[in-house]
């Protein structure tokens, strides 16, 4: 039987994982909106900015969302981090693999004003091994932020969610002061002239994935990394 709840479900278009959470709040409740979002520069419509009800999801989605949607979640507006507490904004990732850090993780959390900063409801870690490739660990990263995601649509549905008890055993956790910025990604994928080999290793495993490759500026000219020998 289908749970009567009111769900806003943000996604992120082509998305694998986004489309199977969307056939499982599809399936299991009854009143689903889906937007899906495709590029940073995209504004939520003023429609869904209307919107009122139960629950908010955001999975992989670019929008960040106004306080007053936000608020409009009667019970609770929840984002899937795909990154620890200590990385927060845009890249968290590629950070991560620059800083070499041997473990990774996705939080859950509720949704404040500002960014990637409300209550943590759940935090799950992984390991990252030493060649482990950037492709390797988002991969790994949208598949346990999946799993976080539906771990609490089956305890919604199955009326077992407790918002309190998760923040009261998370409460210890916390959101690191440093934000990284899309100035900070450019920064990270402008390669430097006088760079070492250990600095070019570390930023060539941090930022090659698909048509993604850092570059180096000279004299108004960009010359873009290539895996080409």
């Amino acid at each position: 039987m289908k749970k009567k709840n009111k769900i806003l479900f943000f996604g992120k278009f082509g998305d694998q994982y986004s489309k199977k959470l969307l056939s499982y709040l599809k399936n299991n409740f009854s009143n689903v909106k889906y937007v899906a979002s495709t590029t940073h520069d995209k504004s939520i419509n003023k429609k869904i900015l209307e919107w009122s009800g139960d629950y908010i999801f955001s999975f992989r989605s670019y929008f960040i969302l106004p306080e007053s949607l936000i608020k409009s979640a009667k019970i609770a507006a929840i984002n899937f981090h795909p990154g620890p507490p200590n990385y927060r904004g845009i890249g968290c990732v590629n950070f991560a693999l620059y800083n070499e850090e041997r473990t990774y993780g996705v939080i859950a959390h509720l949704m404040k004003k500002k960014i990637d900063n409300g209550e943590i409801l759940k935090y799950t870690k992984f390991s990252i091994k030493h060649k482990t490739s950037l492709d390797e660990v988002l991969n790994k990263t949208h598949f346990e932020l999946y799993k976080l995601a539906m771990y609490f649509f089956k305890k919604i549905y199955l009326n077992k969610l407790n918002i309190k008890k998760c923040i009261n055993k998370n409460r210890k956790i916390n959101w690191s002061k440093k934000i990284y910025t899309k100035q900070d990604m450019l920064k990270l994928y402008n390669l430097n002239i006088k760079i070492n080999k250990k600095e070019f290793k570390k930023i060539i495993k941090a930022t090659v994935y698909k048509n993604f490759m850092p570059h180096i500026t000279i004299f108004n000219k960009r010359f873009i990394y290539t895996n080409d020998r």
